[in-house]
């Protein structure tokens, strides 16, 4: 990418997170135009509630714009055989993150010598198959061993 394409996507990734910014302001005015001060839990646990729209929708809007050439990818070399695929079909996958829930249309090839389908947007984003995705994973894993350790009364180091 060459440098006025770099600050292209700069600008205009900038200017689609402050519309996110936007709207999770949009959510934070009943607790601006309370009557009283929320006390900082209540604003706290505002933000924990409300960030995922932040987030995700900024991590959304990352994730498009870095993989716009891989959304339109007509053509992809069989991993298996190397013979040149045209695009089969084009599928949307939410993906659950700790940032927030995205959505990815991914194009898909199948080989029928090999009988072998795949998605390059897939392995060059190294998604998880399933919807939660590895930071996820991790984190439930994580989440389950400390409550699996407080359950036997083990000291958690996780």
């Amino acid at each position: 990418m060459n440098p006025p394409d770099r600050k292209a996507l700069i600008e205009s990734f900038r200017a689609a997170a402050h519309r996110q910014i936007d709207q999770w302001v949009d959510q934070q005015v009943e607790m601006l135009t309370a009557q009283n001060i929320p006390t900082l839990r209540q604003m706290s646990d505002q933000f924990m509630q409300t960030r995922a729209t932040l987030l995700g929708g900024c991590l959304q809007e990352m994730a498009t714009r870095l993989t716009a050439s891989y959304r339109h990818q007509e053509l992809a070399r069989c991993p298996h055989c190397g013979k040149s695929l045209k695009r089969h079909s084009v599928n949307a996958k939410t993906l659950h993150t700790m940032q927030g829930d995205i959505t990815l249309e991914r194009p898909y090839f199948y080989c029928r010598n090999c009988k072998v389908g795949f998605y390059p947007l897939d392995e060059a984003l190294e998604l998880a198959e399933e919807a939660y995705q590895y930071d996820m994973q991790e984190k439930m894993l994580r989440l389950g061993i400390c409550h699996r350790r407080s359950e036997t009364g083990l000291k958690t180091a996780v």
